[in-house]
């Protein structure tokens, strides 16, 4: 990030803007700079998002800015699509308390009962964590995933399922997708950086062994990961993936 912001003065400063400082005008300028909103879409978006999660939200979309479409899918399109539903379901709560679905989850880890509170009205970059966690430990196959999983994970996959409009329908070889078709895959890959650490950190299970393709060799896992190449600079201009890693 350094070296290329010392190459473009310009680009440093308005990446600094953009990632440091976080007042009302900088991130509203910087939103509609970056996806060519008007006034009106800005505030809008501003607006209904609490400040945690526009600032998270904002992280993902430097990413994915420069991101070349693939089979109809455009990150940035997705993202918005993503955003769009999650205020919907905030402005609902919110304007009917009764619609709100939660449930504890008790787990017992490094010997302690650990508790959380799942409901469909949670931050926008939590939602996408546990869809990309789903995506890495369940896989695409949704109906399959449902049959080994415990009625607790259940309950979590149905409310990210109905939230979103997520696509679960199985798929023929060759069949393409429109690109507001909104599927697990789909919202893994606009959020490679959440994929690939959540690989790094041990979720998911690993294709090859890292000891084994390259031997004596101490890589991150985080390199075998399929979303990783998303994350790599360009050969004209790297992305703001590679700004802000």
């Amino acid at each position: 990030m350094e070296a290329a912001a010392r190459g473009n003065p310009g680009l440093g400063q308005r990446i600094r803007a953009i990632t440091q400082d976080h007042d009302y005008v900088s991130q509203l300028t910087a939103m509609m700079t970056e996806l060519n909103l008007t006034d009106a879409e800005a505030q809008s978006y501003f607006e209904t998002l609490k400040t945690e999660t526009l600032e998270a939200s904002l992280a993902q979309l430097r990413i994915f800015n420069d991101i070349a479409k693939y089979e109809g899918f455009n990150p940035k399109d997705m993202f918005m699509l993503l955003l769009a539903k999650h205020t919907t379901m905030a402005q609902t709560i919110a304007a009917n308390p009764n619609s709100l679905v939660e449930r504890r989850l008790v787990a017992i880890l490094d010997g302690q009962e650990r508790e959380m509170i799942f409901t469909n009205n949670m931050r926008f970059h939590s939602d996408m964590q546990y869809i990309c966690l789903m995506f890495l430990t369940r896989g695409a196959a949704y109906e399959k995933s449902l049959k080994k999983s415990s009625e607790a994970m259940v309950f979590c996959m149905q409310i990210m399922k109905t939230k979103y409009g997520i696509n679960t329908a199985k798929r023929r070889r060759g069949q393409s997708l429109d690109g507001k078709v909104i599927t697990i895959p789909r919202i893994a890959a606009t959020f490679p950086n959440i994929t690939v650490d959540l690989f790094h950190k041990g979720f998911g299970r690993s294709i090859y062994s890292i000891e084994l393709a390259f031997p004596n060799k101490k890589l991150p896992r985080a390199f075998f990961s399929p979303m990783m190449i998303a994350l790599l600079p360009k050969l004209q201009g790297a992305p703001f993936a590679a700004m802000v890693l």
